[in-house]
Order: C-alpha cells, then sequence, then structure tokens
C-alpha cells in the first residue's frame, strides 16, 4: 500500500535523547504492558484469522477491535497509574511512553505524515502537573462500555501534542479532542469561538482589558491549539492545509507505488547472530546492519565503524545504534517494529546490540539506477539550501547535501525524514527512492 508522504516542511527526526539499554528489572513490567497492546486481539485471529475479507464481517470487526481496544484501555490504566503514584525514573518513563506509543501508532496505522501533525517539539508535560482528572473523565466518556470506540491521552505518548486525547472509533477513525474545565475556560473558549468567526480587532481588545494578561495568554494558547486541530483536521479530510507552525503549505501526496519494508531482513541478522555473537549484512548495496551478542555488543561501535568506513569510505555517513528510536519521539519504538518479540526484548534490555549505516554515495547510485537524479551539492547550494530552511531539514557533511533533481530540473535536498524513514521505520532503500521520485515528480510540485 502506498504511503502519504510530505512535500513541505520534513524536518528531522533523529534528534533524540540517547540510552544504550533499560535497566533488567524493568523487562517483567515492559512485557506485561505490551502483552496488552500488542496482543488484545491474538485471540480472536487465532479462532478466525484476519484478512480484509474478514474486517467486512460486522461481527468479526466488532470482536477484533474491541478485543484490541480494550489492551488499549487496560495499558492505559496501568501506565497512568504508575505516572500518578510513583517517582518514575527517566529509563521508565521512554518504556512507558513507548508503550503508548505502539498503541497510538496502530490507531494511526504507522503513518508518520500524520504523527508529524501531532508533534510540536515540545518536552511531554507531568501527569501530576496536568488537569489529569478532567482528562480521565473524558476518555472515560469516549470509550463505548464494549471498548469498539477507545479513547487515549495525548500525555501519555511521547509525540502527541496536540490536543488532550487521541479517539479512535474503527467506523469513523479517529479525532483529536481538546478537554477545558472551569468558568474562566468556559469564557476563553466562547470568545474564541466568536473571534475565529468575526476576528474583531475592538472585541479582542476589550477582551485583553477585561480579562487581563494572565487569561489573555491562555486565550492565545487556546488559539493555537484550535489553529492546530484545525490544521489536523484539513489533513485528514483533504490532504492540503496551512500548517501554523511551520508557516507552509503542507500537501501530503500519496504514491501508488508499493512500500517495502526491511524489517524481515533485520529480524535475520539480529537472529543469525545468536550463532557467532555477530552478524552482519548489507541491504540493497547502501543500508549497512550488524548485530552484536555477548562481549561483541561493547565493541559494538568500534567494530560496527571500522566495518562501514572501511566499506563505505566515509566515516560521516549517517550512522545510528537501533535503541536510539525508544528517545526519538517520531521514531517507531523498537517494539514497533515487526521483528521476533525475543528480538525485541533482545534489543531493549541489551542483550544484543544492533547498529545501522547508510552508505550516501551507494544511495545516489541507487537513486540514479533508478531514474531519480542524485548528486552531492556543491557547498554554495548547500549553503543556499540552509540559509532557506533554517539548517533543519538537510544531512550535511563536509558542507555539502545530497541534492535530488526533479522531472522538470526542480532540484532539492534529501531530507533527515528520508534517513529516519529508512532507519526508525523500516523502509527499505529502494522504496525511499520510490518515494523520493514521487514527491519529485512534475505532479508533486
Amino acid at each position: 500500500m502506498g504511503d502519504g508522504t510530505e512535500k513541505r516542511g520534513e524536518k528531522s527526526s533523529v534528534k533524540g535523547v540517547v540510552i544504550k539499554a533499560f535497566p533488567a528489572d524493568m523487562e517483567s513490567e515492559c512485557r506485561k504492558l505490551f502483552e496488552l497492546v500488542s496482543d488484545g486481539a491474538r485471540e480472536v485471529v487465532e479462532e478466525l484469522g484476519c484478512d480484509a475479507d474478514a474486517m467486512q464481517d460486522v461481527s468479526y470487526r466488532k470482536r477484533f477491535f474491541s478485543s484490541a481496544n480494550k489492551g488499549f484501555y487496560e495499558a492505559q490504566e496501568k501506565v497512568l497509574k504508575a505516572f500518578l503514584e510513583e517517582d518514575v525514573s527517566f529509563e521508565r518513563e521512554l518504556l512507558l511512553r513507548g508503550i503508548m506509543d505502539v498503541a497510538v501508532w496502530q490507531i494511526f496505522s504507522y503513518q508518520l505524515y500524520i504523527a508529524r501533525r501531532l508533534y510540536k517539539e515540545q518536552r511531554q508535560p507531568s501527569l501530576k502537573h496536568s488537569s489529569v482528572e478532567s482528562m480521565k473523565a473524558a476518555v472515560d466518556s469516549l470509550t463505548s462500555e464494549d471498548f469498539y470506540s477507545i479513547a487515549l491521552l495525548s500525555d501519555l505518548t511521547s509525540f502527541v501534542q496536540v490536543g488532550d486525547v487521541v479517539a479512535f472509533d474503527p467506523d469513523r477513525g479517529y479525532t483529536i479532542v481538546e478537554v477545558k474545565e472551569g468558568e474562566v475556560n468556559k469564557r476563553i473558549l466562547d470568545f474564541s469561538s466568536f473571534y475565529e468567526k468575526t476576528r474583531c480587532a475592538k472585541a479582542l481588545s476589550f477582551f485583553k482589558e477585561r480579562e487581563g494578561k494572565k487569561v489573555y495568554k491562555q486565550f492565545e494558547r487556546v488559539m493555537r491549539q484550535k489553529g492546530r486541530m484545525k490544521h489536523f483536521q484539513e489533513i485528514m479530510e483533504s490532504g492540503d492545509s496551512y500548517d501554523p507552525d511551520s508557516k507552509y503549505q503542507v500537501r501530503i501526496s500519496e504514491s501508488d507505488a508499493e512500500m517495502d519494508s526491511w524489517d524481515e531482513k533485520l529480524d535475520d541478522i539480529i537472529e543469525r547472530s545468536k550463532e557467532r555473537g555477530w552478524a552482519l549484512d548489507v541491504i540493497e548495496s547502501c543500508l549497512f546492519v550488524a548485530a552484536y551478542r555477548n562481549n561483541f555488543r561493547f565493541a559494538s561501535d568500534v567494530i560496527f565503524n571500522y566495518w562501514f568506513e572501511e566499506c563505505a569510505g566515509n566515516a560521516d555517513f549517517p550512522k545510528v545504534n537501533f535503541i536510539d528510536c525508544m528517545g526519538i519521539p517520531l521514531a517507531l519504538p523498537v517494539l514497533s517494529r515487526h521483528i521476533d518479540k525475543e528480538a525485541k526484548f533482545d534489543v531493549l534490555f541489551g542483550r544484543v546490540v544492533v547498529r545501522f549505516g547508510l552508505d550516501l554515495d551507494a544511495f545516489i547510485e541507487l537513486c540514479n539506477s533508478m531514474g531519480l537524479k542524485a548528486r552531492w551539492s556543491t557547498r554554495k547550494e548547500a549553503e543556499k539550501i540552509k540559509k532557506e530552511t533554517g539548517g533543519c531539514m538537510s544531512f550535511t557533511i563536509n558542507k555539502k547535501m545530497v541534492f535530488i533533481e526533479g522531472e522538470e530540473g526542480g532540484v532539492g535536498p534529501l531530507s533527515d525524514g528520508i534517513l529516519a524513514r529508512i532507519f526508525y521505520h523500516g523502509l527499505s532503500p529502494v522504496s525511499a527512492v520510490k518515494m523520493l521520485k514521487h514527491l519529485f515528480s512534475v505532479d508533486s510540485w
């Protein structure tokens, strides 16, 4: 199935906190929570199977989603309780948010362009200092008794930063809900609705004078959230909307090209590492992957870098540790990748270290072999792009970028977002080239 891709504003997704492995005493809790968010509908699937035809059957569809959503809800109850009742360590917070991310990514069908619209590069708030009771009441009211409809708290995830609640109904899709309570919030919401329709400057000035600076700042926050929610709704309905934060017009372009994953090969490399303590492979001539166990884990960075740099010929080409994804909000968590369950826990708890690297010279060759013109920019071209974008969109080496040329001569840089899709969303390099060909086609511009 084709993937929705963005023409504008694809910011870097590679930045994040760094963690090498999670403490062993967290594994039991992690396994129990993962069971809830991943296997809620397992009995239904084992009994009746799961395919497109089955989903057309009303009774099957109801059983499947009710079971899966019940697992999401029960996991949320446990995660929320942990945040409210205990002092959660940094590592445990990452794991707990990662668990809720697994649920939300499923609701969003793993579509990165949807997640991008909801992530505002902010730190998620502490649940102990938010109006969690009113938000929890909203969650319960939006969750049906049979769990066919479900609502999840945005603040429990690592990346949903628009609205307070993600509500999901299999028949109607998902919506973002803002929860407000109290007399002051009622006045703000009433005036914001009036101001949205009239844009009356005199009324705005009177409201500011009457309510004071504190309430007016709250009104500004409400208006920003309304703008973001409107943008999200427009993207979901038409695929075309002005982003009030980036100031870009965002157009979601649907590609008919089949987007393949390299997760099966990743799973094989991790499995083969059990034989000798290590395994490696080069996928589609440019993606270097290696897994290390036992004592090899402790020198994995040195071993991998030596192999990669000897073969790729450039120490500055992008390299990552698989587990880095747990500290990057827009990356799929390890638990969302399509690899063996035990392999997931081996990665999370340090029993295996997995490293990736992308040979950009080989990737350029792959692009050109598939009919997409790609080259290294000049330093002058790269500097111009950096000034235009603030330097946040593209991977730079020695002050140069990889440039992609469209059919009509339009030129643009290879974005960090494409690298993130390859490393952290399992997009195969060949599929990445297909995506770029679509993005740089005549119709996409």
